[in-house]
């Protein structure tokens, strides 16, 4: 590796970055602890678990069950609701948080400016509801082996993590294959581009990344699910990709604007723009954490809100690009790392994206435990046996705060996150004619395909009202 990466920082650089990893990790326990990734997909994927103890292969992502290890193994030694759920939704929002901390050990002591570009990418998948997006798991797994491919390409385990990681990639979400691509074209770099390297080995790495990025290819073409062609509808697919609201739009935009000043901040310390780039960055980082109130106020009264904002991917795609490009410009030059790289500028960084997380991940903690805390009221006040469950009733669901509960999860959260069961029976919550269907039959019909008898869901989870 090129003496010029191997800058150590000042020492309060690496106490900011110590405590904004620690800040981080804080607000994810948070997330996990109010059950946050129980929105949308999530409540589907937590009932079927619960109900059957084996991990959920959603639409064949096979690598989908990599997150849900922890309540699975919980699931063994106790079948308590509270305790699975809580298992489930740490096991979710922990995941980014882990990422980000091996990103920051494999930074710390030979560039930890590097760490500015997972910082930025997390930040950007704030706007994402869903806690179990396999498309945003791709990010999470894929940025330590950037950063160790970037910095150690000669030790062995990060060619191991990389052949792991192209395995793991054909199973885990239909647009996978362009990390995998991506990750082909950093090895062959690292091969052409590294001195003393085994340039045999990256070249293999390249080919198995290809032959990933090939195979999930012609699977996403081949084999989408009914589910997965219906995202491709022109009005579908601008809601899987943008985000909700222009404010949000501008967010992300700015997020890759300070990425890319960052990078030329980086790359170009003899520039004689270089100097007003140096004065701007800081102080423009500091919009983000405002975007941020603005945002998360949004979310507090039930607006902005989306369960996949497809765009932060391609950001935190071209994040990775742009770290790759910085370390390559860095090697070739003779001239070491600026002070404002190594110290004040990067400090300014990461302090406005982390306040900014911690702005957007608590909006959504508290928007979430005040949604469901209502649905609770609503199952256990109401004199009814079944509330019907539709896009104009119950009409206490329509109030702004309710917004981010009202979906089509709503029948299973309603039940998972219920209220003590000593204090009595609750009222089910079920999707359009499932309460008829169920004084016919006797059978509870969910959302997703899960039926079940009537007596085994009150043995489950508590008295339900007859």
């Amino acid at each position: 590796m090129s003496a010029q990466l191997d800058m150590r920082p000042p020492r309060a650089t690496r106490r900011l970055l110590l405590a904004a990893l620690g800040l981080i990790g804080a607000v994810a326990v948070v997330v996990g602890l109010v059950g946050a990734p129980l929105y949308g997909d999530g409540g589907w994927y937590f009932m079927r678990i619960l109900l059957t103890g084996e991990p959920l292969i959603p639409n064949l992502r096979v690598s989908a069950a990599l997150a849900q290890v922890p309540v699975l193994l919980t699931w063994r030694v106790s079948d308590d609701v509270l305790v699975l759920r809580h298992a489930f939704s740490l096991g979710y929002a922990l995941l980014p948080w882990a990422s980000l901390a091996i990103a920051w050990w494999l930074v710390r002591r030979r560039a930890p400016w590097l760490w500015a570009y997972p910082v930025l990418g997390l930040l950007a998948l704030q706007l994402n509801f869903s806690g179990v997006s396999e498309l945003m798991v791709t990010l999470h797994l894929s940025w330590p082996f950037v950063l160790a491919a970037l910095l150690y390409p000669e030790r062995v385990a990060t060619l191991a993590y990389g052949l792991v990681l192209g395995a793991v990639l054909v199973f885990l979400h239909p647009l996978s294959f362009t990390a995998a691509a991506l990750l082909a074209l950093l090895a062959v770099t690292i091969a052409r581009r590294g001195a003393g390297l085994d340039a045999r080995r990256w070249y293999w790495l390249a080919g198995g990344f290809a032959a990933a990025a090939l195979v999930r290819l012609a699977w996403t073409i081949t084999g989408l699910t009914t589910y997965e062609r219906g995202r491709l509808a022109p009005e579908a697919a601008a809601g899987y990709l943008l985000p909700a609201t222009d404010l949000q739009l501008g967010f992300l935009i700015g997020i890759g604007l300070l990425g890319l000043g960052w990078t030329l901040l980086v790359v170009a310390p003899r520039q004689p723009w270089r100097g007003r780039l140096t004065a701007l960055l800081g102080p423009v980082a500091w919009l983000l954490p405002l975007a941020a109130l603005g945002i998360g106020a949004g979310f507090l009264l039930g607006e902005g809100i989306r369960l996949k904002v497809g765009l932060s991917f391609g950001l935190g795609l071209g994040l990775t690009v742009l770290a790759a490009l910085a370390v390559f410009a860095v090697e070739q030059r003779s001239t070491p790392l600026s002070p404002a790289v190594r110290g004040r500028t990067l400090r300014h960084l990461i302090a406005a994206a982390t306040a900014a997380i911690l702005l957007l991940a608590a909006a959504r903690s508290v928007a979430w435990w005040t949604a469901t805390h209502g649905l609770v009221n609503l199952t256990a006040s109401s004199p009814e046996t079944c509330i019907p469950f539709g896009p104009e009733e119950p009409y206490a669901m329509q109030w702004p705060w309710m917004a981010i509960v009202d979906d089509w999860a709503a029948p299973f959260n309603a039940l998972v996150f219920r209220g003590d069961p000593e204090l009595g029976p609750i009222a089910l919550l079920l999707k359009h004619d499932a309460c008829a269907q169920l004084a016919e039959t006797g059978i509870v019909h969910f959302p997703g395909w899960i039926s079940l008898p009537f007596p085994a869901l009150e043995a489950r989870f508590g008295p339900l009202r007859r």
